[in-house]
């Protein structure tokens, strides 16, 4: 287990099982969205899923669309107002062979289902999944509480799979 997985592992903010999926994911080239409020820690743990994605794969930081023109395997978009956000993650996805790893804040909403069915229009690669990493305090402690894979089926069809987490 990567050592920044193992941290929020020990911390209780993700699980074993979650931190198995997000390491898996980050090795298979999948997209990844650290999803919620900034007061349940998706900053900092998006930092971490970063920081996997940079030191594994060549990545280019990405502070305006210009950067999504370099060749790169993991685009890192760091939440950003005062652009179009979600044109700026429209044009990560559209990349041949390539991932992202962003963020969704309440600031900073955009659809992925929008961005999964433009891009299968306009790329016709049925072969990009992006898992959403939902985070969400639990009596004011944060916790990363669902993982929603989103991926093709051979026709283009956009499918969901959930894993929950579970507390005792």
């Amino acid at each position: 287990m990567h050592a920044m997985l193992q941290k929020n592992i020990d911390t209780g903010f993700i699980t074993e099982e979650q931190g198995k999926y997000i390491e898996e994911a980050i090795n298979n080239g999948e997209s990844l969205i650290v999803s919620g409020h900034r007061s349940a820690g998706v900053r900092g743990f998006m930092a971490a899923c970063m920081a996997i994605a940079k030191g594994q794969y060549d990545s280019v930081q990405v502070k305006n669309e210009d950067a999504i023109d370099k060749d790169a395997k993991y685009y890192l978009i760091p939440g950003q107002e005062g652009i179009d956000f979600e044109a700026l993650v429209q044009k990560a996805f559209n990349k041949p062979n390539a991932a992202f790893v962003t963020l969704k804040e309440p600031e900073l909403p955009y659809s992925i289902m929008k961005i999964m069915k433009k891009g299968f229009k306009e790329t016709g690669d049925a072969s990009k999944v992006v898992t959403l990493l939902e985070c969400r305090k639990i009596d004011d402690v944060p916790y990363m509480i669902n993982l929603t894979r989103t991926y093709y089926d051979e026709k283009g069809k956009i499918l969901k799979e959930d894993i929950e987490r579970v507390f005792e």
